[in-house]
C-alpha cells in the first residue's frame, strides 16, 4: 500500500512539474519585428537613438537599426521607464514597429472621442501591440483612466495617466511619425 501511495505521488509531482514548464513556455515574451530584426545573428546592426519625449516616467524614443552588411533597414517607437524598487532598479520597455503606429493613432483617437460618461458596469477598452506594449481606458471611481503597460508579465511596468493625457500621447506617436517618415525620405 505504502509503495502504491509514493509511486502515485511521484506521478503526480512529475505531471504537475511538467504543467508548469507548459505555463512557462506560454508566457515567453512575444517579440516585435525590430526586436526580431535586431537580434538576427550573423548581422552588422547600426542603432540609432532619438528622443522625442516623454509622458508621466515614460520615455519615447525612435530607433532606427540598419544591417550595416546587408542594407536592411527598419524603425520603430521605444517606450521605457525605469522602476526603482527598494532592492535596485531595472528598466520596463516596449516597442512598437511602424506598422503598428497608425493602428495606436487610430486607437488613441478613438479612445479621446469615446462617450465621456462612466457606464454602470466597469469597463475596459484596450490596445496591444506585438512587442507588449499596451495602452487601455478603464472605469476608476467616477471617471475613466487611462493606463500604459510597457511589459506584458510585469505589473511594475504600468505608467497610469489622466484621460487628457491621451492628446499628449497621441502628439508624441505623431511626432515619431514624422521623425520616421523624414527619415526614410532620405
Amino acid at each position: 500500500m505504502r509503495q502504491q501511495l509514493s509511486c502515485l505521488m511521484v506521478i503526480f509531482l512529475m505531471t504537475s512539474n511538467g504543467l508548469g514548464q507548459v505555463g512557462q513556455v506560454a508566457k515567453e515574451k512575444e517579440q516585435s519585428n525590430i526586436e526580431k530584426f535586431s537580434s538576427q545573428s550573423g548581422t552588422l546592426i547600426k542603432k540609432e537613438f532619438q528622443k522625442i519625449g516623454s509622458i508621466g516616467d515614460v520615455e519615447f524614443e525612435v530607433l532606427t537599426f540598419v544591417d550595416l552588411l546587408t542594407g536592411k533597414k527598419t524603425s520603430g517607437i521605444k517606450a521605457s521607464k525605469e522602476v526603482r524598487k527598494s532592492y535596485g532598479s531595472s528598466t520596463k520597455s516596449a516597442f512598437l514597429d511602424y506598422d503598428e503606429i497608425d493602428a495606436l493613432t487610430k486607437a488613441v483617437n478613438t479612445l479621446r472621442n469615446y462617450p465621456t460618461s462612466i457606464p454602470t458596469n466597469y469597463t475596459e477598452i484596450g490596445f496591444t501591440a506585438r512587442g507588449g506594449f499596451q495602452l487601455s481606458m478603464f472605469v476608476s471611481g467616477d471617471k475613466w483612466a487611462i493606463a500604459m503597460k510597457l511589459e506584458k508579465y510585469d505589473s511594475d511596468s504600468y505608467e497610469f495617466l489622466e484621460y487628457s493625457d491621451l492628446e499628449r500621447v497621441n502628439n508624441k506617436i505623431w511626432d515619431a511619425k514624422k521623425y520616421i517618415d523624414a527619415l526614410q525620405k532620405k
